[in-house]
Parts: C-alpha cells; sequence; structure tokens
C-alpha cells in the first residue's frame, strides 16, 4: 500500500473482513480501517466508530465510538462551514440520529433543509419525510410529496419509492396507481430492494399495469435475491398455499424469519413442531414462536394464545391476554375467540 492511499486501505479492510483472496481477519481488518482513518479518511472514521460500538475486531467501548464520531462529525462541520451540501447532509444525519452529538431533530431538519437547498437529493428526501411524519414542522404531505419529487428526479431512488406510496396511497397527490407503478419501476431500477417486491405486487395484483403472474413472480424474486424480507415470505406462502411444497417453503420462512420479517415466526413454529420441511424441534418452534409473539405478529400471539386449551376447547386464563392483543391487531380468529 502507498502512502497515503486510503482506498487501498480501504480495500484491504474488505479483504480481511470478508476473506476475499485472504484469511479472514477482522482485528487486520481494524487495523487497515484505523490506519486508513489516521490518514484523514472520514469514511474510516466512521467506520472505526463502528467497530467500537459493535466490537468489531476491537474491543467493544461506547466512549472510544463515541470519539471517533466525533472526529468524522468535525470533519463534516468543517466541511459545510465551506459550503459542502453533502457535509451538510451529513450533519442532518448525526443529528437525527444522536450519533457524536445529542439528537435534536430541530438541528437535523435545519442541515436536510440548508443541504436540499443547495440541491443534496439525499437532503431533499429527508426533508420531505419530516413534513411526511410532522417531525419539528407541521405535517404536510403535499409538501412532503413536493420534496420527494425533487428528490427522486435528481435521482434519489428512497425518494422514487416515498413518491410511489405517496401515489399508491394518495398522501400529498391524487390516488394514481399507474403513476405508482411508474416510481416503483425507477426505483426497482436504481436496485431498490424494496421496490422490486412492490413492482412484483403490482404486477401480480394488477395495480396500475396489466396483471402477469410471470412478471411478478420475477420480480419478487429478484427482491429476494437482494435481500428483501417481504419477497422471502411470499415465495414462501405461494409455495406452501399454491404448490404445498412445505420442503421448498420451509428454507424461504427461514430466510425471511433471518432477515427480520416477523410474520414468517408463526410459519416456522409449525415446520419445527409438526416437522413440516425439517426435522421435528420443539425448542427451535418455541424460540420462533416467542419471538413472533414479542415482535406484536398477529398470527403468533393468536396462535400462543391458543396452545393451551381445556377439554371444552376454552382457553387456560393466562393465555387469554394474548387474544386480546391479537384481536386488537386485527386477528379475525382471535375476535372470534374472545
Amino acid at each position: 500500500v502507498k502512502s497515503g492511499d486510503v482506498l487501498a486501505m480501504r480495500q484491504l479492510e474488505r479483504c480481511f473482513e470478508s476473506g476475499s483472496g485472504v484469511t479472514k481477519d477482522e482485528g487486520k481488518a481494524a487495523e487497515w480501517c484505523r490506519t486508513a482513518a489516521e490518514a484523514g479518511d472520514v469514511t474510516s472514521l466512521e467506520r472505526m466508530g463502528e467497530r467500537y460500538a459493535k466490537g468489531q475486531g476491537v474491543p467493544q467501548d461506547t466512549n472510544e465510538a463515541a470519539n471517533w464520531y466525533r472526529k468524522a462529525f468535525n470533519h463534516y462541520q468543517t466541511k459545510a462551514d465551506q459550503g459542502d451540501s453533502g457535509a451538510m447532509y451529513k450533519l442532518g444525519e448525526y443529528y437525527a440520529n444522536g450519533a457524536a452529538v445529542t439528537q435534536d431533530s430541530a438541528k437535523a431538519f435545519g442541515w436536510y433543509l440548508k443541504a436540499a437547498g443547495e440541491g443534496q437529493p439525499k437532503a431533499m428526501n429527508s426533508v420531505g419525510m419530516f413534513y411526511c411524519e410532522g417531525v419539528v414542522v407541521t405535517q404536510d404531505l403535499q409538501e412532503a410529496a413536493c420534496w420527494y419529487r425533487k428528490a427522486a428526479e435528481a435521482g434519489n431512488s428512497d425518494a422514487m419509492f416515498n413518491l410511489a406510496v405517496c401515489y399508491a396511497n394518495g398522501e400529498g397527490v391524487p390516488k394514481d396507481d399507474a403513476e405508482a407503478f411508474k416510481w416503483y419501476c425507477k426505483a426497482a431500477d436504481a436496485l431498490d430492494p424494496a421496490a422490486m417486491y412492490e413492482v412484483g405486487m403490482c404486477y401480480l395484483q394488477g395495480k396500475g399495469i396489466e396483471r402477469d403472474g410471470s412478471k411478478g413472480g420475477q420480480w419478487i424474486r429478484k427482491a429476494a435475491s437482494f435481500g428483501n424480507a417481504d419477497a422471502m415470505l411470499s415465495i414462501a406462502e405461494c409455495l406452501e398455499h399454491a404448490r404445498k411444497d412445505m420442503t421448498e417453503a420451509f428454507p424461504w420462512y427461514r430466510k425471511a424469519f433471518d432477515a427480520g420479517n416477523m410474520k414468517a415466526a408463526e410459519p416456522l413454529y409449525r415446520c419445527y413442531k409438526y416437522g413440516l420441511g425439517v426435522e421435528k424441534d420443539l425448542e427451535e418452534a418455541g424460540r420462533c414462536l416467542t419471538a413472533g409473539v414479542n415482535s406484536g405478529d398477529a398470527e403468533s400471539m393468536f396462535t400462543y394464545g391458543v396452545s393451551e386449551r381445556n377439554e371444552n376447547g376454552e382457553v387456560s386464563a393466562p393465555k387469554i391476554e394474548w387474544l386480546i392483543k391479537a384481536a386488537n391487531a386485527g386477528h379475525s380468529e382471535a375476535m372470534f375467540y374472545l
């Protein structure tokens, strides 16, 4: 590595982190990250903060993490004072997330608005989100959609997705499925996995485009390949209910669950409890169901609520509370039991 070549240092960090071409070694990855950070690379300054926060290749240390984040923050402050719109946006991020500084939504919005005024697309999208959620400013869905459009037309894929949602739901703009589909497609072409999933659902449901099951399936599989948990769940449900193939459905339920989709918790519970597509494992079944219950998944709460009934089919008293919670979450069968 040539002296001061921070790009090469960051590449070495990635190699040791992933084990690409070298033996995987988080410690060495952290060493190269530190070297790049000490050479003044702001991305590496932030990565060092993240490493200390999570204990990746270094001992976990929240104080040390804050020190590295503060160095990055100071770098962005200097650049922002010089008129750098990207640095202004990053300051907004720091104030929004409370990293290195006290969380302050008003200051975050101020920096986002300043960066947006300089034409920064990510900042435009963030301003739109503040108006959409009514944080710091009075909620104004029309203003939110306006900012999303500006950011989307400037090429920001998150804003393309958000604008599509506005058209799909009629929030701040007239409801228009065709316009929603158009913007979902633009975001999907920019490799947004959530947008890929929505494009697939539009094709499957015939929303904004002629119904096409083949194209719908292709887009949903593409979304799943990019890590979208909703797409993984859709594939699993199709394999279970349409093809009656639990051997194929189980791994997709598992992938969706591991990717954080708690709607996969109850189906996984059934798989492990009854040996559907996988060997019976009552302990894992319990872990999956508990995770679903704790996340507030209505189907998991209902299943937990009716898992122990007496000879008359009545739910035992300690579980009634979960049926009530499931019913409050909109579960129709839970309402029937109550």
